[in-house]
């Protein structure tokens, strides 16, 4: 009974504020495009209003708990990033891992940490609090939309104090989606990242997606040579995607240095920094299109073949090990 009427009083807030105000200013969310500024919220609902507003857990308890470890939910939590945000201590990065982290500095204020239930539930087209939208029409929906701020962003460099963007995007995962959607593509993001089993925990290469969502499998041909086929059918966008670092090794075994593996292709995307500004400059892009079934003719010598999940940050202190994703296959076999 003592929760019911929690529940009851959180309704009655909901109704009397969040219908009449909204819940986010919405000039934070023009300046956010990018992650170039954080989300604000709006001046006209108190911080300990929002508390109550935003207590998801309260009657989603399992959505909650499913995203509170999630990779939105550890967003500005994860070491990886901590560490990174201390070496380049770049404000504009907490505006995406912790889009409200100017208005969330209470401990108590968990709905507010990491990419939050607000950052993508509050339609700031209406004056209260709901889901985005999904509207699968013209190529885009307003939950894919909600997502391009932080998966479509350029490179950021200082001159005498004044930050710039680059002409060179870092992610274009949005982008790419968009490509994808005018090739004939149905799906949008919450399609493929979210589902009933695993609730808010964001289907991606941290949960293991990187095993189901592509297929690999090698295969002889005419001439009795071994083919390395990938299926990317089911994605959305290009392979790999998001994290600049982030890249995909297929490495093989030789007949003649059975114990030493070495990298055969991989799969990423490559810039060149220009001193003194480090500003980036695209070399090349050998990342796999989605929608198609890519073949790859495998060296006689080779006898085992391996693909590896990569992260290559060069200016990142601590090595982060590869981590197989498919394999080892011997050779000799159909």
């Amino acid at each position: 009974m003592k929760n019911l009427r929690a529940i009851n009083k959180k309704f009655l807030l909901l109704i009397l504020l969040g219908c009449s105000k909204p819940l986010v200013d919405p000039k934070s969310v023009e300046k956010n495009v990018e992650g170039q500024n954080p989300l604000r919220l709006s001046s006209r609902i108190t911080k300990s209003q929002f508390e109550n507003l935003l207590n998801c857990q309260v009657c989603h308890a399992q959505v909650f708990e499913s995203w509170i470890y999630s990779a939105h939910g550890g967003a500005e939590k994860n070491s990886v990033f901590r560490i990174q945000a201390v070496l380049e201590n770049k404000e504009r990065c907490h505006h995406c891992h912790n889009p409200f982290h100017q208005e969330a500095q209470a401990p108590l204020q968990r709905s507010l940490q990491g990419v939050s239930c607000l950052a993508c539930h509050s339609d700031l087209n209406a004056d209260h609090f709901k889901p985005w939208t999904i509207k699968k029409t013209a190529g885009l929906s307003q939950a894919a939309n909600s997502c391009r701020n932080c998966h479509d962003f350029k490179f950021a460099f200082e001159i005498e104090g004044r930050v710039s963007l680059a002409a060179h995007l870092a992610q274009t995962t949005y982008l790419e989606w968009q490509d994808y959607q005018k090739s004939g593509g149905t799906k949008s993001c919450v399609d493929c990242h979210f589902n009933s089993k695993s609730g808010h925990k964001i289907l991606g290469p941290k949960s293991g997606q990187f095993k189901t969502a592509v297929k690999f499998w090698v295969e002889p041909n005419s001439q009795n040579q071994k083919k390395f086929k990938v299926d990317t059918l089911a994605l959305g966008h290009r392979y790999p995607t998001g994290d600049i670092f982030r890249a995909i090794r297929v490495e093989i075994l030789k007949s003649d240095s059975p114990a030493n593996w070495s990298r055969w292709v991989e799969w990423k995307k490559s810039f060149r920094y220009k001193l003194p500004n480090q500003i980036p400059k695209l070399i090349s892009d050998t990342r796999l299109d989605p929608g198609k079934i890519h073949e790859f003719e495998i060296p006689n010598e080779a006898t085992q073949l391996r693909v590896l999940y990569v992260s290559e940050d060069i200016q990142f202190p601590y090595k982060i090990p590869p981590k197989v994703i498919w394999g080892p296959i011997g050779l000799d076999q159909n």
